[in-house]
């Protein structure tokens, strides 16, 4: 006896004339098999088999996928929510984001499938931030068995162990307009295949199931994994798109500004998370109200301020000196545009009449001009 049509089918499938049935429920599949004496059931069997989907003779999820999930997020603003649902430990929350009755291995497996979008378009998985000896043979065992144990599963579906690496943020390498540039036209080129491989994946994953078609169909289309996929990876776009724009109008420094606080935020998030179902739907979150926010930052905004400050203490200044050269002009020569050291004691005319000072002046500043006449 087996709980899924995924654990028999490797008896089944490939062995000319073999036998099987489908129950949809424990005590039909024991009576069969009592009933047909094949073996008596031991009581660790019975205590087993107590945990086997119970249904009718076709397995179905019971309903199709909620069309709430579709439209906008109603959580948005919310830190701490996602889609009307809470972030909590990952079995509570794939307990709420996958149709009832899979099994722990299939539930495992199709959170898996969930895109790291902020790690595209690629970075090493096996690279770490750790660069000791014993932190790098770590995660490279842990990846080959991972690749051992998957090697005849045939969903594909791999375990992720660097998921808290802060350089899985791909925005983290960037370091110049021209590789921001380029890394916003490589998201662009490999969105739609990112995603393809996510459907195809969780499809491969839904058919472990044994369900009709149609079911597989609606939830691989319609699962709160893809959808999260699919908007994280929209929304790192975007961001890449203002970071690109802030870079044109104000220089690369600036938008430099912008770039550090948002990959610190998402590496905090990472760095936070128990799992990394948590840490992607906490990278979802923040770029979902980043965006909504047009992706500001307290950082960006102070040196905005600072640069608006900077530029009116120079206009002060400049108003400052405009003040301070007026008011040392000679009062007896001002009105004539004659400069000299200030003040009237330093004036060749301070003995003159205002009304002759300034006569010889405008005749100084013809002579100068070339003017003057012969008299």
């Amino acid at each position: 006896m087996f709980r899924t049509w995924a654990e028999a089918r490797p008896l089944v499938d490939g062995y000319s004339g073999a036998v099987h049935k489908r129950f949809g429920s424990h005590e039909k599949a024991a009576a069969y098999v009592r009933t047909h004496g094949v073996h008596a059931l031991s009581d660790d069997e019975e205590d087993e088999y107590e945990a086997c989907p119970r249904g009718d003779d076709s397995p179905s999820p019971g309903s199709f996928p909620s069309l709430t999930d579709v439209g906008p997020d109603p959580s948005s603003g919310k830190s701490t929510e996602f889609f009307g649902r809470k972030v909590q430990s990952e079995s509570a929350m794939r307990k709420e984001m996958e149709p009832d009755g899979l099994t722990a291995t299939i539930s495992k497996k199709l959170a898996a499938t969930t895109l790291d979008a902020t790690a595209l378009p690629g970075t090493s998985p096996t690279k770490s931030t750790d660069d000791s000896d014993l932190s790098l043979l770590t995660g490279a065992l842990m990846e080959l068995t991972a690749v051992r144990k998957n090697d005849s599963d045939a969903t594909g579906v791999r375990e992720d162990f660097q998921w808290k690496q802060a350089n899985r943020t791909s925005l983290r390498s960037v370091s110049t307009h021209e590789k921001l540039v380029r890394r916003l036209r490589d998201l662009q080129s490999v969105k739609n295949q990112s995603l393809q491989n996510v459907l195809m994946t969780q499809r491969a994953v839904l058919e472990e199931t044994g369900w009709e078609t149609i079911y597989v169909q609606a939830w691989t289309q319609l699962n709160l994994y893809y959808r999260i996929s699919t908007d994280t990876l929209d929304s790192y776009i975007a961001l890449h798109s203002v970071l690109v724009a802030l870079s044109q109008e104000h220089g690369w420094a600036y938008a430099q500004e912008a770039l550090e606080f948002h990959v610190d935020k998402m590496s905090s998030l990472r760095s936070a998370a128990m799992s990394r179902l948590q840490a992607l739907v906490a990278v979802y979150i923040y770029l979902r109200d980043a965006q909504a926010n047009q992706f500001s930052s307290p950082r960006l905004q102070e040196k905005r301020n600072q640069a608006f400050q900077s530029k009116l203490e120079e206009l002060q200044v400049q108003a400052d000196l405009r003040s301070r050269a007026a008011s040392a002009l000679c009062p007896k020569c001002k009105g004539n545009g004659l400069v000299h050291p200030t003040g009237r004691e330093n004036c060749i005319f301070r003995n003159e009449k205002d009304a002759t000072a300034r006569k010889r002046a405008a005749l100084i500043m013809r002579a100068q001009a070339g003017d003057m006449d012969e008299e």
